[in-house]
């Protein structure tokens, strides 16, 4: 798991200690576990990618749900992930 997050990172090109950089790592790292073992690493940067454009700057400004799809490798199976805004109190 930790090999295909490199990758992901490497493919990248970002700086890792940069926003975006940071930012791609902290949704790696909060990226479900048991997808992280299922999902190609195409599909894992094509994903985290998305996610990262969608930012508008910081993780806790996102203002719209988005859902993002991939295929699971079984004949007509989908997985789902779903990225909701956090809620401030």
């Amino acid at each position: 798991m930790r090999l295909k997050i490199d990758r992901v990172l490497r493919a990248s090109g970002l700086d890792p200690k940069s926003h975006r950089g940071k930012a791609l790592q902290h949704i790696l790292d909060t990226f479900p576990r048991d997808d992280l073992f299922q999902i190609s690493v195409a599909d894992l940067t094509r994903i985290s990618t998305e996610v990262r454009h969608e930012l508008p700057g910081q993780l806790a400004e996102r203002t719209s749900s988005t859902i993002w799809r991939r295929n699971s490798g079984e004949e007509g199976e989908w997985s789902l992930g779903i990225g909701t805004p956090l809620l401030k109190v």
